[in-house]
């Protein structure tokens, strides 16, 4: 609910929020498209469809709209959850490879298309009320094959490189959360929101975190190393993941407790990376590059 105070009316955060994301979509496209970089072409234009999901949210906030902002929230979720399956497919992989050549990793071109293929269709169904029953099934196909895929890029060899433990941990989480979502209309334990955490949480709060650490220091010149500040950090994201997600389930009665303590840890986490990063970002590369 959107809150109207004496120095930023509720309409006016609508419109400067709203227009966040074209703005993005503005910068990328044109690049993308003198380029011809078809590859990427379709990211601005998934920004833009996010805006409107946006706008619906707002719109009902506002009173404009008597319903919508919650399939507008559940298209968000889907369409961030492609996002990642996409980028994470392209770029996790490789950089296992790269700093593990010996992990011999390996892709299943038709793996990564049905890994692809199996979220639309789920962010599709999520569209219409009407296939809804379609949703469990769909999703726990994607969770299977998105499963498949990790198991090629060879995970467990991560587990001594914390700049790659966390990135396979985040897309990890990410197929947690498609096989609750499957898993929710058919375990009456496994709830909806089960689901919304192990992707929120988990999957972009752990993929946020570790995209972010590694492109600052790669951007600055630096080695990307997890200094021991940061790996608390992905220690503290997932350890609120965890709690997020497993103690409404198995037990309900310390939800409280367990939100208050998940809430700090995550805000620990991205503390940390601020208090770290903040000194590294402010000052020029080391290699005198610029950039």
């Amino acid at each position: 609910m959107l809150v109207s105070t004496a120095l930023v009316p509720a309409w006016l955060a609508a419109v400067i929020d709203v227009s966040f994301l074209p703005a993005i979509a503005g910068v990328l496209l044109p690049p993308l498209w003198r380029s011809r970089n078809l590859r990427n072409l379709a990211f601005p234009f998934i920004l833009l469809a996010l805006t409107g999901a946006n706008l619906v949210i707002h719109l009902q906030a506002l009173g404009m709209l008597t319903s919508g902002s919650d399939r507008a929230l559940q298209f968000t979720l889907n369409a961030v959850t492609l996002i990642m399956v996409v980028i994470g497919g392209r770029v996790i992989p490789v950089f296992t490879a790269n700093v593990l050549p010996e992990a011999q990793v390996r892709r299943l071109a038709w793996a990564d298309s049905l890994a692809i293929g199996s979220v639309i269709l789920v962010l599709v169904i999520d569209l219409f009320p009407a296939l809804h029953a379609l949703t469990g099934p769909v999703a726990l196909l994607a969770a299977a094959v998105n499963m498949i895929r990790m198991v090629r890029w060879r995970s467990l060899v991560t587990r001594r490189v914390p700049m790659l433990w966390i990135l396979h941990l985040g897309y990890a989480w990410m197929v947690v959360a498609l096989a609750l979502k499957g898993l929710a209309g058919m375990v009456p334990v496994v709830t909806p929101s089960a689901a919304i955490h192990a992707l929120t949480v988990g999957a972009i709060g752990s993929l946020t975190l570790g995209m972010m650490s590694r492109v600052a220091l790669g951007h600055t010149g630096r080695a990307i190393v997890a200094s021991t500040p940061i790996i608390a950090a992905f220690i503290l994201i997932n350890a609120s993941a965890i709690l997020r997600v497993a103690i409404p389930i198995v037990m309900p009665e310390f939800y409280w407790s367990e939100l208050n303590v998940a809430g700090l840890l995550w805000s620990s986490a991205f503390a940390l990376f601020v208090i770290h990063y903040t000194p590294i970002l402010m000052q020029p590369r080391i290699d005198g590059k610029p950039g």
